[in-house]
């Protein structure tokens, strides 16, 4: 933290000591709390990354409307779900590891 108030020129006071990131320990509650904001947000990683491949189709569907927009967009959100869930991308992984200061955990639930 010094090097934040150097920088700033704020005392310490100013800037709260987060647990993991100060390298004190993370309670099992907060690592808890802490996967699941990770897993959630590697779910939405995934959703934006499905949907740009959606949007990147080559040519205009013959049977495009609103009806099949809404399906597909839902069909994404479940396959963006699926992905995050089942496939191992290691995105909330290394959120988990960078924000609790710890080496990498396993993938418990």
């Amino acid at each position: 933290m010094d090097q934040i108030s150097k920088k700033t020129g704020l005392p310490n006071s100013q800037f709260p000591s987060l647990p993991g990131l100060d390298g004190r320990a993370l309670e099992r509650e907060d690592l808890h709390e802490l996967r699941r904001a990770a897993d959630a947000f590697e779910a939405i990683f995934v959703a934006q990354f499905v949907k740009t491949a959606r949007a990147a189709k080559l040519a205009d569907d013959v049977f495009g409307n609103q009806a099949s927009e809404t399906y597909e967009a839902m069909l994404d959100d479940q396959y963006s779900r699926q992905l995050a869930s089942s496939a191992n991308l290691g995105i909330a992984e290394a959120l988990v590891s960078q924000l609790s200061g710890s080496s990498p955990i396993s993938r418990d639930r």
